[in-house]
């Protein structure tokens, strides 16, 4: 939005490659305004939607996960623990980060959950992914009050990101970085973030879970 403003107060010609790329990011910044938005967002997006290429646009938004990442939707599938609306799972290495980001994104939508911690090792770190439904949890403050002492992030009501250093980790899981040992830390951080009873979720009913 303000290279969009930009742009436009140097009367500076926009090609149509640039439109679309800029009202991608407009869409994916306000998660399609999902979260709280500006009016000039709204302005910018409607200014570029007449002029970008709306399928490129569709095709990129269905092409978004690699094949190597099939392997871990899998692995969550049959290891994810699920409780009241929550499902944590902890994916062990992975390739990158957006391997956890899409796999939390992915079930947040199955019926039944409020909100969705993936967790996994990149490199030299540990990444924790946040993802909720807005209502019931606040992710970010979940997020802080979970790892926030000894990791590194943020977030806001519906999604949130922590990353702890493999070695801080390691000193406080006493040497041991088996994945069972990290997974139960995991939960551990969560059940200490929890400063109130959760909500039962829809159930697939509609009536809410016991």
């Amino acid at each position: 939005t303000i290279l969009t403003e930009y742009l436009l107060a140097a009367r500076v010609r926009i090609p149509r490659n640039l439109h679309t790329a800029l009202l991608y990011g407009i869409k994916t910044d306000t998660d399609n305004f999902d979260r709280e938005t500006l009016a000039e967002d709204i302005r910018a997006y409607t200014y570029h939607s007449r002029r970008a290429n709306l399928r490129l646009i569709r095709r990129i938004e269905l092409n978004q996960t690699p094949r190597s990442y099939l392997k871990y939707f899998d692995h969550a599938f049959h290891s994810m623990t699920h409780f009241r609306g929550r499902r944590v799972g902890f994916l062990g290495n992975v390739e990158s980060p957006d391997v956890c980001v899409q796999v939390a994104d992915f079930y947040l939508h199955v019926i039944g959950t409020s909100y969705v911690v993936v967790a996994g090792i990149v490199n030299d770190r540990l990444v924790i992914i946040f993802r909720g439904d807005g209502y019931r949890q606040d992710c970010g403050a979940m997020a802080q009050k979970a790892c926030g002492q000894i990791g590194q992030g943020g977030g806001h009501r519906s999604a949130a990101r922590l990353e702890i250093p493999l070695d801080v980790l390691k000193a406080e899981l006493q040497g041991d970085l088996s994945h069972e040992s990290v997974e139960r830390f995991l939960h551990q951080c969560l059940r200490k973030s929890a400063s109130r009873k959760e909500e039962p979720p829809p159930t697939e009913n509609g009536k809410e879970g016991t």
